[in-house]
């Protein structure tokens, strides 16, 4: 499949599922924009803590400021689906999504809430992965999306 052809379809599957066609539109330029400017659009970082992996890739990146504007309200979308400890990596590292957190709170955002649509109870899930006690301090909010009544 052919860039165009990805971004194509990436942009209607966006667009599907409800995001408005100015964001798609913003995240298509700033993918055009960083092949035409030889940026690259990932990063890899090895060997080291998480937090330090964090803050390698993002600087790999051009740093949060890149991404995240000062006064900006930010959402950071982890996988925290499943209620069990950091240690059986069923879960986004805590100490990952709180480096996250932090770099946006750095980078000028107003706000930052972490969200996820959790298998398990939210409440639980968020405090048995681990996410709660690393991002709560930073001062993100936890948000749960929940279709149950």
């Amino acid at each position: 499949m052919k860039r165009r052809e990805l971004l194509q379809r990436l942009s209607v599957m966006l667009t599907v599922a409800g995001l408005s066609g100015s964001s798609v539109g913003k995240w298509l330029r700033w993918l055009k924009e960083a092949e035409a400017a030889k940026v690259s659009t990932v990063a890899v970082a090895e060997k080291d803590v998480p937090s330090a992996l964090v803050r390698k890739a993002m600087k790999a990146l051009g740093g949060m400021g890149k991404f995240v504007k000062r006064g900006s309200h930010v959402v950071v979308k982890p996988n925290i689906a499943f209620a069990r400890p950091p240690e059986g990596a069923a879960t986004t590292n805590p100490y990952v999504i709180a480096e996250v957190v932090r770099l946006c709170f750095e980078a000028g955002a107003r706000e930052v809430l972490v969200l996820d649509h959790t298998v398990d109870l939210p409440r639980i899930t968020y405090a048995m992965s681990g996410i709660a006690d690393a991002v709560r301090p930073l001062g993100a909010r936890l948000v749960t999306v929940s279709h149950r009544d």
